[in-house]
């Protein structure tokens, strides 16, 4: 079968430092990207998903995905909260 199987790896940001990993078993074709502007999401894979030969197929991987988006919404809303909080620069 040709199905994207969730694995269970460190994430870290991609354009900064991140502390800790945060272990997630989601398929990671999702990340975010952070900076002074705010947070947003990126793919990280193309196509998003394999082709589905059956309605089961489509709706574990349509699952698979929204599991991935829900995990990055969490690492975001820590490091737009982490940003928030940090002092500003002084000049």
């Amino acid at each position: 079968m040709n199905r994207i199987a969730p694995s269970a790896s460190a994430s870290y940001m991609l354009s900064g430092k991140h502390e800790e990993a945060v272990v997630t078993n989601t398929v990671k074709a999702f990340d975010y990207d952070i900076d002074i502007h705010g947070a947003w999401v990126v793919v990280r894979q193309y196509p998003l998903c394999p082709g589905c030969m059956s309605d089961g197929e489509i709706d574990a991987q349509i699952k698979l995905l929204k599991d991935d988006l829900d995990a990055v919404a969490k690492r975001m809303k820590s490091a737009v909260l982490k940003q928030r909080s940090a002092p500003l620069l002084d000049v």
